[in-house]
C-alpha cells in the first residue's frame, strides 16, 4: 500500500522542535463507532481496532501501518446482546462489552462473567439513578477496571418521567435540579470486573466546580486518561489539570498555562437575561458557547509525559462555519513533564485535524478523517503519526 508523507516542522513557544510524519489509511466497510474502536499493544505489536455494530458483525483489526491483521467475527457476541454500547479490547480473544447496564466479559466464545453495573450503582447510591456518559477501561496489575462517568437522571424523589415533565413546566427548576444532584455526584464509578464491586473516584470534583446559579459542562464533558494508579483531568472550560490516585483517594492540582492560548475559565449563569431557560433554546445556546470558547477537548499520556489540547474558539465574524467547521479549529497541544511543569507548546494548523488520538505504548496518531475534504471516503479512515 502506498504511503503518503508528509513532514512538517514547526518552531514553537518554548523554541522545541516537532514533527509529524506518515499518513495511515485503513479501509473498512463502514464509519466506526468510535465507542467500539480503539487501540491495544500486544507483545510490543501496535494494533487499531474498528468496529460499527450497527452495519457489521465483525471486528478488524490493523497494523498501525494501515495494513489489515485480522478479521474477528462478533456475530455470537450480537446475538447475546443485540447490539453494544461500548466494546473493549483486552486481547486478540477477550473482551469486555457494555449494553444497558451490564458488563459482559467475553474470552472466544465463553462468557467469563456478567456484572449489573446500574444495580451494583444503585445499590451503591440508595436509589439514584445514572445514565453513563461515558466508559474507560484501565488495567492495574492483574485486575481490570471499568471507570464509569455518571450523569444523574432521577432518584425518590423525582422519577425520571416527573423530571422530564418538570422540563417542560419550568425548566429552571430542573436545571438547578440537575446540578445539584450531578454536584453531589462522584466523577467516576470504579467497577472492579474481578471482584464484581464498585466504588465512588473523585467526589470533590463537580462540588468543588459547579453552583446552583452556574451552568457548567463539568458533570459531563471532562476529558480523562487512565494510566496504572493514576487518572489525568480536565474539563471542557476550566483551566486546571487534576492527577488523581486511586489507589490513595487523593489529587493534585495544577492550573493550565499557556503563552499561545487565553482560556475563558467559561461558566454559563442561569440568572443571565441572554440564556433561554426553555427545551428548545437551551441545548442551542449552550453549543454556540461551546463553539466560541476556548475549550479542551483531550488530556493523555505518554511516555513521562501529559498532553492537553485546546481548541480554539470558532468566530463566525471571521467566515467560520460553526457546523462544517467544528471539530477543524486551530489547535495547541501542552505538554507537561512529572513535575507537571510545561515544557513544550505544540501547534496544529485549522481545517485538517480533529481532536480524536489513538494511542498506543510506542506511538500516539491523531485523526484526519475530514468530511469537508474533496477526497473524502467515509470508508477510509485516515490518521498521522504525531510521536
Amino acid at each position: 500500500m502506498a504511503k503518503k508523507v508528509l513532514i512538517v516542522l514547526i518552531l514553537n513557544a518554548l523554541t522545541n522542535f516537532y514533527s509529524r510524519a506518515s499518513e495511515v489509511k485503513f479501509l473498512l466497510p463502514f464509519y466506526p463507532d468510535l465507542r467500539c474502536s480503539n487501540t491495544i499493544t500486544i507483545d510490543k505489536l501496535d494494533l487499531f481496532y474498528f468496529s460499527n455494530f450497527q452495519k457489521n458483525d465483525t471486528l478488524f483489526l490493523f497494523y498501525s501501518n494501515g495494513n489489515l491483521y485480522k478479521k474477528i467475527d462478533l456475530s455470537f457476541v450480537k446475538e447475546r446482546t443485540k447490539s453494544i454500547d461500548y466494546l473493549f479490547l483486552i486481547s486478540v480473544n477477550e473482551y469486555i462489552v457494555s449494553k444497558n447496564g451490564f458488563l459482559i466479559h467475553f474470552k472466544d466464545n465463553t462468557v467469563l462473567r456478567e456484572i449489573n453495573s446500574t444495580k451494583l450503582i444503585n445499590d451503591l447510591k440508595n436509589g439514584e439513578r445514572y445514565e453513563f456518559h461515558k466508559m474507560f477501561l484501565n488495567k492495574r496489575e492483574k485486575e481490570n477496571f471499568i471507570y464509569i462517568s455518571p450523569q444523574w437522571y432521577s432518584n425518590k424523589e423525582y422519577t425520571f418521567n416527573e423530571f422530564v415533565e418538570l422540563a417542560q413546566t419550568n425548566y429552571y427548576e430542573y436545571i438547578s435540579i440537575f446540578n445539584k444532584n450531578n454536584q453531589q455526584s462522584p466523577l467516576f464509578f470504579e467497577i472492579n470486573l474481578n471482584t464484581s464491586t464498585v466504588k465512588e473516584i473523585f467526589k470533590e470534583f463537580h462540588k468543588n466546580h459547579m453552583s446552583d446559579y452556574q451552568y457548567k459542562y463539568y458533570y459531563k464533558e471532562h476529558t480523562s486518561f487512565f494510566q496504572k494508579d493514576k487518572a489525568f483531568i480536565t474539563s471542557l472550560f476550566n483551566d486546571s489539570l487534576w492527577v488523581y490516585d486511586l489507589k490513595m483517594n487523593t489529587y493534585n492540582a495544577i492550573r493550565i498555562e499557556s503563552k499561545n492560548v487565553k482560556f475563558s475559565n467559561y461558566p454559563i449563569s442561569l440568572a443571565c437575561d441572554t440564556v433561554p431557560m426553555n427545551t428548545k433554546g437551551f441545548m442551542p445556546y449552550l453549543d454556540k458557547e461551546l463553539k466560541t470558547n476556548t475549550r479542551f477537548s483531550y488530556t493523555y499520556r505518554f511516555k513521562d509525559r501529559t498532553y492537553i489540547m485546546c481548541l480554539l474558539p470558532l468566530n463566525e465574524q471571521e467566515g467560520d462555519d460553526l457546523i462544517l467547521d467544528y471539530g477543524f479549529e486551530e489547535k495547541w497541544i501542552l505538554v507537561y513533564n512529572d513535575n507537571l511543569e510545561l515544557v513544550e507548546e505544540i501547534h496544529l494548523e485549522k481545517g485538517k485535524y480533529r481532536p480524536l488520538l489513538w494511542i498506543t505504548e510506542n506511538n500516539v496518531f491523531i485523526s484526519t478523517h475530514n468530511p469537508n475534504s474533496p477526497d473524502y471516503n467515509p470508508n477510509i479512515y485516515t490518521v498521522e503519526l504525531l510521536k
